[in-house]
């Protein structure tokens, strides 16, 4: 009959603080002081911010086929030309049923 040893359990907790140990200093091994590049935040400017407040403002219940509605294109179609598109407008009828 083998005779036990008590050294095996302290045998085994000391090969898993050995693993724990390595595997906290490698895991740290890439942490140093280097300056860590951030990038800047895109400057795009108000435009969008201000036409968004206008129709807002302007036009705050623009449902469809109504004056507001088509205030609201209006707005929309001069931001579009303040950017040098060429926007096109095209008029439909509809009929209402009631």
């Amino acid at each position: 009959m083998r005779k036990h040893n008590d050294r095996t359990g302290t045998r085994g907790a000391r090969v898993l603080a050995a693993i724990l140990t390595a595997m906290l200093v490698l895991g740290t091994a890439g942490c140093d002081d280097a300056v860590i590049e951030t990038t800047e935040i895109a400057e795009y400017g108000n435009f969008g911010a201000q036409y968004a407040r206008k129709l807002a403002l302007d036009a705050p219940r623009r449902g469809p086929y109504t004056d507001e509605e088509r205030k609201a294109a209006d707005i929309l179609r001069e931001a579009f030309e303040k950017l040098d598109y060429e926007p096109t407008v095209e008029r439909f009828t509809v009929t209402r049923e009631d």
